[in-house]
């Protein structure tokens, strides 16, 4: 089985979604939730550029898609495996 290495930090607003980043730890996945976010709709273009305004986006191919915690009523971490 795999093994958590870390969270991608999300803000989840009904059909809103915004990328914060990658964290080791949900003590760091929560200062995240203090910075910029990327929205969803501007995933595609950070993949292809390797960034977007200095924002990465969200690799969920390793995610289990289960909130592992809520910080407030939209903010989230999700577990990635590795």
């Amino acid at each position: 089985m795999n093994k958590i290495i870390g969270y991608n930090v999300y803000r989840a607003d009904g059909c809103d979604e915004r990328f914060y980043g990658f964290a080791k730890s949900l003590a760091a996945a929560k200062k995240l939730t203090k910075g910029r976010s990327l929205e969803a709709s501007l995933y595609d273009t950070a993949r292809a550029a390797g960034h977007c305004g200095g924002l990465e986006a969200p690799d969920k191919s390793h995610e289990d898609g289960e909130v592992a915690k809520w910080f407030d009523e939209y903010k989230c971490a999700v577990a990635v495996f590795g």
